[in-house]
């Protein structure tokens, strides 16, 4: 497989690492093997956008204009897909600073059957946004998840982060899917849910306070007894 990841990077790709120090081992962008033929396993979900080889199953969202719940299937799946379920799942950013994302399930079956990383979990690969239009470059996975994992970035847009939750993963369904809702969550949404509630109850309570504070100001109304004729 080394001589079929050089070919591929030389004009296509770029390397792809996981948390930006090590090779990753789920696809043939990262750690190469001795095998001729084997394992067999595809590209990550960046890399698979690029090479525009399941556009009809590649989906794109812009956090901030509405959460979104994706279902996705694996690559080996592709012809499988019915209805809106993906095989990639694109989060732009609309700033230059912030990394594109890019949401896959890594089905260990059929072409990817030997993925050696993470099999049968949600990946969340990122790179600098806009890149991969330009060209490609290195690729980094940030996080693989089981079902009820979630991950979060930080500050993704202004205070808000952006969580990322595998709601499930069905083995059983056929095609297999994947789970997945996308929300720009806000200051006090990732501080957790006990203590978001908490402060939206402190906050409701607060506010209680002040209107019966402002209406215990307003003077009692004047009332003028009916006069009789003396």
């Amino acid at each position: 497989s080394a001589g079929f990841y050089f070919y591929i990077c030389s004009i296509l790709l770029s390397f792809s690492s996981f948390l930006s120090f090590s090779p990753s081992f789920r696809g043939y962008m990262g750690f190469s093997y001795e095998e001729d033929d084997t394992p067999r396993m595809c590209y990550n979900g960046a890399n698979s956008a690029y090479l525009d080889w399941y556009n009809e199953r590649i989906h794109s969202v812009y956090p901030g204009l509405s959460d979104a719940t994706e279902k996705i299937v694996g690559i080996a799946d592709f012809d499988l897909a019915t209805g809106d379920q993906r095989v990639v799942v694109r989060i732009h950013s609309a700033n230059v600073a912030i990394d594109d994302l890019y949401v896959s399930f890594n089905r260990a079956s059929g072409i990817n059957e030997g993925t050696r990383q993470s099999p049968d979990q949600v990946l969340i690969t990122s790179t600098p946004s806009g890149s991969l239009r330009r060209g490609g470059t290195s690729t980094i996975l940030l996080a693989s998840l089981t079902s009820g994992g979630e991950a979060t970035v930080r500050d993704y847009s202004g205070l808000s982060s952006l969580v990322i939750t595998v709601e499930s993963i069905d083995m059983d369904a056929f095609p297999p899917v994947a789970t997945v809702q996308i929300t720009l969550c806000n200051a006090a949404c990732r501080l957790g849910p006990p203590l978001a509630i908490g402060i939206t109850i402190a906050i409701a309570a607060v506010t209680t306070v002040a209107v019966i504070y402002v209406i215990s100001q307003i003077p009692a109304p004047i009332i003028i007894p009916p006069q009789t004729p003396s």
